[in-house]
């Protein structure tokens, strides 16, 4: 994680987000698990997030993202869990 500086601040901000799906269904393996590790890479490049680790379990997903200071921890959840659900 690298520390980004602007002109007044300088931060390193990292979040922890763990997904899990409806009713812990078993759903990511196989080609869907490479998928999704492709779209969340699109999603969050997109958005001006460094996606630093991706860990998937069938059930479930660890992500770890660096995001800039003026992105709320929720915004930065809401768009992942929401692109990455639209787009798979």
């Amino acid at each position: 994680m690298e520390i980004v500086s602007r002109r007044h601040s300088r931060s390193a901000l990292g979040y922890h987000f763990v997904f899990v799906t409806k009713r812990r269904r078993r759903v990511f393996f196989g080609k869907v698990e490479a998928a999704l590790k492709r779209v969340l890479s699109e999603v969050s490049v997109g958005a001006g997030y460094g996606l630093e680790l991706v860990g998937v379990d069938r059930d479930h997903v660890h992500l770890f993202v660096t995001a800039p200071p003026d992105a709320p921890p929720s915004e930065v959840a809401r768009r992942l869990k929401g692109e990455s659900a639209r787009r798979m």
